[in-house]
This record gives C-alpha cells, structure tokens and sequence, in this order.
C-alpha cells in the first residue's frame, strides 16, 4: 500500500512539473530603464499620480508613481517597443483618505483619449511628458 502511494505520488508530482516547465512562451527580455518627468502648463506634475504604459501591439505594460517633483521611474524595466501613455490621478490613500480633486487633464486619464506615446529602446531613457489644460 506504502509504495502504491509513493508511486502515484511520484508520478502526479512529475506530470506537475513537466505542466508547470512547459507553460507558454518564455516572457519577454527587459533591458531598458525608464524615468523621466511630467508637466503640466509647463510646471512639474506635483500632485503624484501614476505614469501608464500599454503596447497595443503586445500587451506589454508597466506603471511608475509620479513623486512630489513631477518625477517618475519605471522600477520594473521595460520590454522596448512602442507604448500608449495615460495618467491616473492619486487616488484615496490611508494617509489621505481624501484626496483634493486631481490638476491632470480628462484627456490623459484613458487610452482612448490620450496622445502621448513612448518609444522605449534598449538602454536608458529619459522622457518628459508635457501635459497641457
């Protein structure tokens, strides 16, 4: 009964691996670091919020917090290619369960509206999002 059980153990632990080794595509390589800044009017962003990436083309996406100084960085890296960029404003947080309603532009917060774009290649990059009223 005892070695019933270590075989069907044995057996159902490597079919589990061989499923769990063979799932999908390796993921893609990230070699490039993002940062950069976001104004609007021409003043840093100061209000926080986040900074979205999305490829349409892959569904790659990153997101980076955008700090006090207008400043944001991508602390994942990012997959190069070309990428859609929206805004979130900062939305309710333990230490400020209400915060003032946001500067950032509708315009900015969706996909559908946006028109800033990235194009990320290998390496550093600096970017500089210019919001405008």
């Amino acid at each position: 009964m005892v070695s019933r059980l270590v075989l069907v153990t044995s057996i159902v632990g490597l079919c589990w691996a061989a499923c769990g080794c063979a799932g999908g595509p390796p993921p893609p390589s990230v070699s490039s670091t993002v940062e950069g800044l976001v104004t609007l009017d021409g003043a840093d962003l100061t209000e926080g919020g986040t900074v979205n990436f999305t490829s349409p083309s892959t569904g790659n996406a990153a997101i980076a917090m955008v700090g006090p100084d207008g400043r944001f960085v991508v602390l994942s890296g990012m997959v190069p290619g070309d990428y859609k960029v929206t805004l979130t404003p900062q939305g309710p947080t333990p230490q400020n369960p209400a915060p003032r309603e946001s500067k950032i532009p509708t315009k900015y917060r969706s996909d559908k509206t946006s028109d800033l774009t990235a194009k990320i290649s290998s390496g550093k990059n600096e970017l500089k999002f210019e919001l405008k009223s």
